[in-house]
């Protein structure tokens, strides 16, 4: 939002959480490393309210010796008892500590912030197990006390950094041999994972946990079979901690650069994260309100920034600066999905909480939101699993939707196009019932006609009536009947690149072919549907043929089922700069062409399209009023939402210094729910994603498209092939 200190306060206005302080922290040189995770730890509260207990008491028992516990402490303290609300505090004593307690972050380099995290909480711990085992004068009296009771060492008890952070893992062996299983446990106050390309944290931490085979030179030794085995091992979470930090390892070690690469892959971290252990009986759910971000090409360079959720608002602390940031941003620092991008900040430390209440009330948050079917089997959008027809049965299992079918397309020669925008309408329940409903009443009335129309509600109608859940459906005959109806499709040359994107209620995003056929095929529905609606009925036709004339007057056919869904109204707002006068006109739309700008979003795409356009020179517009040319100001308003809203993102342009279209591969963020104002409604509508189509390529006359679909999971469709993501 670009508001700063005291605009930041403006911008929350009422909002601003009582008792809370939005402090950005200064910077020593390079230590922004250090100033990201401190925030991050300071809006962690269970950790921050225990930090200040332990202030407040050291205080009451007189000076402390400085550590970098006290250091800590103090400037929590600090920013605690501000008066003010914003403004910017310099932790130059804990940075002083801190560069006499490591000799890593004594200069002025740059600095990793998960390595000075780890070594934070580490200190934190030593320093209370110190303080725990102190002699009491009781013992002082029996002698000089070095932590024995009885000949035998007490472990000191475990902190509140314990109890915040601390989880434990199995590491599980079992011999190949004998088949003896060996278990060790070991605490954790974070957990590092490898990541992959295009992948989530859910697929991270299956691949953490994954069996792993021990052979060649890395046999086990087994003490059962008292010598070297083949032995299989693995990772479990045995109890998960209050406070999850998770560590994408997004720095890695190449061989043959001789040095350390940073990994820009695309990592989807959902807002709740379901986490299961060995010990509790259900998963905990955990919900992110950290992100310490990377910004940068490499390990050795760049800039660290944090991401922090307080009170349901989101910040972003840049060093001295704070801002507020829209939930729907933090999709932008998953990563790149391809190895070479413009884009290089990427989430590398992930807080979460423990939520109290588990997967139940998880599930009543995400419905409360109306997003039930999001993040419901996996998290995010992780690309696909890797199942397909009988395996996405199994994926799903119980949770397979009740009376549901997933069937993929059979692709007819480039008919990905029609396939992808066939299952995006496919899963918009309301026109799929309302389609089924009319195919079963022309049945009952004997043989219709063929045309676009039954060829689709036949093709829906046959994914529905199957009495397997997964499969494949070759849609030949609505292709058939497609390329007859229009040259355009006739070919098997690539035709139509659309991305739908929500619905319900939703948005669609696309283009030029795809989109030209999703126009096509909903304008085609109408005009049969109209036509319809004005056939003679046995009435009128004893009364003489029927032209769709009453009296001598045209009558206009009724709305259809498809406008019900479809359509909405625009207003054409124009203000003649000379006499004031404001001219309008209404017009209908089945969906909106957005033009769209890089690191933009769907509500800064639709701020554009309703902003005022300055109508001089030669595009002066004529005034009834003034009968002549004058200056103006256009706009164009959303007066009516339809209940199914389609936007297509125009990812084509024409380019006249190449005198050809070009693919624009901009950044457009698209939120699970979006928020549209009308001139018609007094508030607010709201959408929820349900669909979305994805052109694959690098231009607009070849590629491939593959649609995105929920309905209680998410599923990838490409041609025959449907997975679960």
């Amino acid at each position: 939002m670009g508001v700063a200190g005291s605009k930041l306060e403006k911008a929350l206005g009422d909002h601003f959480p009582e008792g809370e302080r939005y402090f950005g922290l200064e910077n020593f040189g390079n230590t922004c490393y250090c100033n990201s995770v401190l925030q991050a730890l300071y809006f962690c509260v269970p950790f921050r309210e225990q930090l200040l207990e332990y202030y407040s008491n050291n205080k009451s028992q007189g000076e402390a010796e400085e550590n970098l516990l006290t250091c800590l402490a103090e400037l929590f303290s600090q920013i605690n008892s501000q008066k003010k609300k914003t403004g910017v505090i310099a932790p130059k004593r804990f940075v002083q500590r801190l560069r006499k307690e490591n000799d890593v972050f004594r200069g002025y380099m740059h600095q990793d912030a998960h390595e000075f995290l780890n070594f934070l909480l580490n200190q934190l711990v030593d320093i209370l197990e110190k303080e725990c085992p102190k002699p009491t004068t009781e013992n002082v009296s029996n002698g000089p006390s070095n932590g024995h009771v009885n000949g035998v060492k007490q472990e000191p008890p475990a902190t509140w950094v314990h109890k915040n952070f601390q989880g434990i893992l199995t590491n599980e062996t079992r011999c190949l041999r004998c088949e003896t299983v060996t278990a060790r446990d070991e605490t954790f106050l974070d957990l590092s994972l490898d990541i992959e390309q295009n992948s989530s944290i859910t697929s991270c931490l299956k691949n953490f946990s994954s069996t792993e085979t021990l052979n060649a030179e890395d046999k086990f030794f087994c003490d059962k079979c008292c010598s070297l085995q083949e032995a299989q091992k693995r990772m479990k979470i045995k109890k998960s901690p209050c406070i999850l930090v998770i560590h994408l390892k997004r720095f890695k070690y190449m061989e043959q650069l001789n040095r350390h690469k940073k990994l820009s892959y695309r990592v989807v971290f959902p807002l709740e994260l379901k986490l299961s252990t060995t010990l509790d009986a259900g998963d905990s759910v955990y919900s992110l309100f950290a992100v310490v971000v990377h910004v940068g090409t490499g390990p050795n360079h760049g800039h660290y920034v944090s991401l922090v959720k307080s009170h349901n608002h989101w910040l972003f602390f840049d060093d001295e600066n704070v801002e507020m940031i829209d939930e729907s941003a933090i999709q932008t620092f998953f990563g790149s999905a391809q190895e070479y991008s413009s884009n290089t900040d990427h989430g590398y430390i992930l807080v979460r909480e423990r939520l109290v209440g588990g997967v139940e009330d998880a599930r009543r948050r995400e419905k409360a939101r109306g997003i039930e079917e999001f993040w419901y089997m996996v998290d995010g959008v992780t690309l696909t699993m890797g199942v397909a027809g009988s395996k996405l049965e199994k994926a799903l299992g119980d949770h397979f939707p009740e009376g549901e079918r997933y069937f993929g397309l059979e692709n007819f020669g480039n008919t990905c196009y029609c396939n992808s925008v066939l299952q995006a309408l496919y899963f918009c329940v309301t026109f799929r019932e309302q389609l089924l409903e009319y195919y079963s009443n022309i049945k009952t009335q004997g043989e219709a006609e063929e045309n676009l129309l039954t060829c689709l509600a036949e093709l829906f109608s046959q994914i529905n009536s199957q009495k397997k859940k997964t499969g494949v459906i070759a849609p030949k005959l609505f292709v058939q009947r497609l390329r007859k109806e229009n040259d355009v499709f006739r070919g098997y040359m690539h035709q139509v690149f659309l991305v739908i994107t929500a619905c319900y209620e939703g948005d669609v995003v696309a283009y030029h072919d795809a989109h030209e056929f999703l126009n096509f095929l909903l304008n085609q529905l109408v005009d049969i549907l109209e036509k319809e609606c004005l056939k003679p009925t046995t009435e009128n036709v004893s009364n003489g043929p029927s032209n769709g004339h009453v009296n001598g007057v045209k009558q206009e056919p009724a709305a259809t089922w498809v406008h019900k869904n479809f359509q909405g109204i625009l207003t054409n707002e124009t203000r003649c700069l000379r006499c004031e006068t404001v001219t309008a006109r209404d017009e209908t739309f089945l969906d909106l062409s957005l033009d769209i700008e890089q690191n933009s979003s769907i509500t800064s795409c639709l701020k554009n399209f309703s902003s005022t356009e300055t109508l001089n020179a030669e595009d002066k517009f004529f005034c009834d009023k003034c009968c002549s040319l004058q200056e103006a100001q256009k706009r164009m308003k959303i007066k009516k939402s339809p209940r199914i809203l389609v936007i297509h993102l125009k990812r084509f342009k024409y380019m006249e210094q190449l005198n050809r279209h070009k693919k624009l591969s901009y950044r457009v963020v698209f939120p699970l729910e979006l928020k549209l104002s009308t001139t018609l409604d007094a508030g607010d509508s709201v959408y929820s994603l349900f669909a979305v189509v994805v052109h694959v390529g690098t231009g607009p006359n070849h590629g491939h498209y593959h649609d995105v679909d929920t309905c209680k999971a998410w599923s990838l469709y490409r041609n025959n092939l449907a997975s679960l993501v």
